[in-house]
């Protein structure tokens, strides 16, 4: 079960812990969007950190 939080301003938050492919991890905070259109973004220092290809 994936729990999270309600800020305030009514956004659901949930933490997600990714990996990138040296297995470095971080924990993130997302907020849940119901009108989601297929596209999930991290800033770009956390790509970089997790080796991520841009």
């Amino acid at each position: 079960m994936i729990q999270g939080v309600v800020n305030l301003r009514n956004e659901a938050i949930v933490r997600l812990r990714v990996r990138g492919p040296g297995g470095v991890e971080a924990d993130v905070d997302f907020i849940v969007d119901s009108g989601f259109t297929s596209s999930l973004t991290l800033p770009t220092a956390m790509v970089i950190a997790l080796g991520l290809v841009r």
